[in-house]
């Protein structure tokens, strides 16, 4: 992709923010000029681990050494977000065929309801070492785990700065 002033949008809930995540934004910005990373604001979804301000937070201080990288929330519809921003591409990663199957149709339709925009989803095949990787698996993790559990021990799958707002999250809970 060699054109000039191209941005990808890379939605998510990040909640968590895994190095899966971070691997597939390093990625894109080798593709695009820029991405905004698109927070969705789900008021439906009431598992999350933090809010969507904490979850921007978090992205802001993972990305804060990252060119071009602007973290925005967003709700409604992603084709939506895309034209509002001038945004043309959006951005994903493929763990498996399961998300295949999902992203799939969200791309097609994606670009169908963008009318003349034609938004354009590309699809980055997750790294091997991410593919057992999910922020809701990683959440039960962190949330099951006894206070004695020492979440240093997923730094293969987190941030740092992820694992520490987990722990002051626990930390604060247990007071």
């Amino acid at each position: 992709m060699t054109n000039n002033k191209s941005k990808a949008v890379f939605p998510g809930s990040f909640d968590l923010v895994t190095l899966g995540h971070i691997d597939i934004l390093k990625r894109g910005l080798s593709l695009f000029d820029s991405v905004v990373i698109a927070v969705l604001h789900n008021p439906a979804k009431q598992n999350a681990m933090f809010t969507v301000d904490e979850r921007m937070e978090i992205l802001r201080e993972v990305t804060r050494d990252f060119r071009n990288v602007e973290v925005l929330t967003y709700n409604g519809l992603l084709a939506e977000f895309a034209q509002a921003q001038g945004i043309s591409f959006i951005l994903r990663g493929l763990r498996s065929e399961t998300d295949a199957a999902y992203e799939l149709p969200m791309a097609q339709n994606n670009r169908l309801i963008s009318e003349g925009q034609k938004l354009e989803t590309i699809m980055l095949v997750t790294d091997p070492a991410y593919a057992r990787l999910s922020s809701s698996l990683v959440r039960e993790i962190a949330s099951l785990a006894s206070k004695n559990f020492d979440l240093k021990t997923l730094k293969q799958l987190l941030p740092s700065v992820v694992i520490d707002k987990i722990e002051e999250k626990i930390r604060r809970e247990l007071i």
